[in-house]
């Protein structure tokens, strides 16, 4: 016994077809009009805001890899758009990507290996690792 006959699963198809035009469309005619939208419906999407800094240090998350004076203090350099940030040190980030690297392939060079004479994995001869 057929619960649903073939007309049905055609209408419904069709209905959700139409849905999805109607949704297609309106939502692109909703996009070109995203301003007028917002004005009628008294929104603000966005608005762009500029900070008086007078110097001040804007820079809220700061790096371990940085530039530093004689005394260990950071330096600071001030960009075409006023702001002041960190000037941050290449070789010495490379160095401790490099180095963290080196210590993730050790890890898991150990895990890997098997060595019954207690060196490596606490695994009996037969045991399976799946990785």
């Amino acid at each position: 016994m057929k619960i649903f006959k073939k007309s049905v699963w055609c209408m419904l198809t069709v209905y959700l077809a139409i849905w999805m035009v109607i949704l297609i469309v309106g939502g692109i005619i909703m996009d070109g009009y995203r301003n007028t939208i917002n004005n009628a419906l008294n929104l603000t999407g966005y608005r762009t805001e500029t900070l008086e800094t007078d110097g001040e240090d804007t820079e809220y998350f700061k790096s371990d890899y940085v530039q530093k004076d004689a005394d260990g203090n950071p330096l600071y350099v001030t960009d075409e758009n006023g702001y002041r940030h960190q000037v941050y040190d290449d070789l010495a980030l490379w160095e401790a990507d490099v180095e963290k690297a080196d210590q993730v392939q050790r890890e898991g060079t150990t895990v890997l290996w098997n060595d019954e004479d207690g060196g490596g994995l606490p695994l009996s001869k037969g045991n399976k690792v799946s990785l």
